[in-house]
């Protein structure tokens, strides 16, 4: 009994996201600090710590976002992943390489994660995660263009045309909710908001904002070769408004895949997949922006390639 309570619930609880993200956050999108992917319910630990040690196995994932094609000194994500669980014990680890380069200021970031998990009921579980580590953030000065303006060649903002770089620790926190057919998460990335000291000295308005994320799927069995997984991830960088993808991926013999995706006021994507083997995966996915972008961009491509390794016994 207790155990169809909880089900319930937690339908209950997944059904809430979907629908409250399309009816309260359906007005508001802007980017953010963090990094974004369009694949990222392919490899949920890039979002949430949480994730590590939910597996019965370890698995690698590469990340490779191009977007905005055509503009110059447009942004450039790779992300590199590796995670799994313990033998008998439940709990995981893991270990998260980025690097983010958006014209003249680049991120790199390198994490390790630990995250434990236990029981709520026979079908479902809960993970608490958390990633340490450290990012630094440079900033290229050579690279800025003032054009014909000169005047402003002195200002302290401009760091004399110099290249400056930051490093301060970071981390991230996360929850995960999870069965064998849905799972609820949500996490706190860049928990520290740790501020930026380009100018010899801690300046106020770098601060590395921190960033929340809630995010959910649902598998749905529609014949013994065919499932499909509608899902959600909603974010927010205070003081900026609410931004949310809602994707559905389409999956035949658990081989091929495809999918669309929505991102308020920003694009629609769309993704095809292969796992060869049930060892090596690959993933690509195109963003066709619907806003006035898309009169200078070629939309943005992404690519991800994984490897799973042996089920642990």
């Amino acid at each position: 009994m207790n155990r169809i309570k909880t089900e319930r619930t937690l339908t209950l609880s997944l059904h809430f996201l979907f629908w409250g993200t399309l009816l309260f956050f359906g007005h508001h999108a802007v980017g953010q600090q963090m990094y974004q992917l369009t694949q990222f319910m392919l490899n949920n630990y890039t979002v949430n710590p949480a994730v590590v040690g939910t597996y019965n196995y370890f698995q690698a994932r590469t990340n490779h976002r191009f977007q905005w094609a055509g503009l110059t000194d447009a942004p450039i994500t790779n992300v590199v992943s590796v995670y799994g669980p313990l033998t008998k014990s439940p709990m995981g680890f893991g270990a998260l390489f980025y690097n983010d380069i958006t014209g003249p200021t680049a991120r790199t970031g390198l994490l390790g994660s630990y995250a434990y998990n236990f029981p709520l009921s026979d079908e479902v579980r809960i993970s608490a995660g958390l990633s340490v580590g450290f990012m630094a953030f440079r900033v290229d000065a050579s690279k800025f263009d003032l054009g014909d303006n000169t005047t402003s060649a002195t200002d302290p903002a401009l760091l004399t045309f110099q290249s400056k770089t930051s490093v301060v620790p970071d981390g991230a926190l996360g929850v995960y909710v999870y069965a064998s057919h849905y799972y609820v998460g949500a996490a706190c990335q860049q928990i520290m908001g740790n501020s930026l000291t380009l100018y010899g000295k801690s300046v106020r308005p770098n601060v590395l904002r921190r960033s929340f994320y809630v995010h959910g799927g649902y598998l749905i069995y529609l014949s013994e070769n065919f499932d499909i997984e509608p899902s959600v991830i909603v974010k927010w960088a205070p003081p900026s408004p609410f931004q949310f993808d809602v994707n559905l991926k389409a999956t035949f013999l658990n081989r091929v895949w495809a999918g669309i995706s929505y991102r308020h006021s920003d694009a629609v994507s769309f993704m095809l997949g292969y796992r060869h083997n049930n060892r090596i995966l690959f993933g690509y996915s195109f963003d066709f922006s619907y806003t006035r972008l898309r009169a200078y961009s070629g939309g943005s491509h992404e690519l991800m390639i994984g490897y799973q390794f042996d089920k642990l016994k």
